[in-house]
């Protein structure tokens, strides 16, 4: 398979990774799930909560959020993709350097460099990766 840090993403591609970043990370994780893959019903403003989350916080939510859309790609039940979705929260947060913390908590997104690395975390864990 073709490495994929040398390709530059589509704007679909964009806005596709953006709305399921947007899904893993919201607090609204009921209203996320019925969001499915629509834009329109992500929010715009990043809950406030974020903009003093510590590495720990971020990481919880990169989970609840993993299991929520983990479990609409592989129709499971989350029990099963528990344990995936610890290992991707772990591995994606505990590689964000300071600057890419202090991007999500102004944004409540991962950055472009941060949504890379999850990407590689979602293969690494055995997780699906959104389409």
């Amino acid at each position: 398979m073709a490495s994929l840090t040398h390709l530059r993403p589509s704007a679909s591609m964009g806005v596709v990774m953006k709305t399921v970043l947007a899904l893993v990370l919201s607090l609204g994780l009921t209203q996320a799930a019925l969001a499915g893959a629509s834009s329109s019903n992500v929010p715009t403003a990043p809950d406030p909560a974020v903009k003093t989350m510590n590495r720990a916080g971020i990481q919880q939510r990169a989970l609840q959020g993993c299991v929520v859309q983990q479990t609409k790609l592989a129709s499971v039940p989350a029990e099963a993709i528990d344990k995936g979705c610890a290992c991707y929260a772990g591995r994606t947060v505990q590689r964000m350097s300071n600057k890419e913390v202090d991007a999500f908590r102004q944004t409540g997104y991962f950055n472009d460099e941060t949504r890379e690395r999850a990407l590689k975390a979602l293969d690494a864990c055995g997780l699906k990766r959104p389409s």
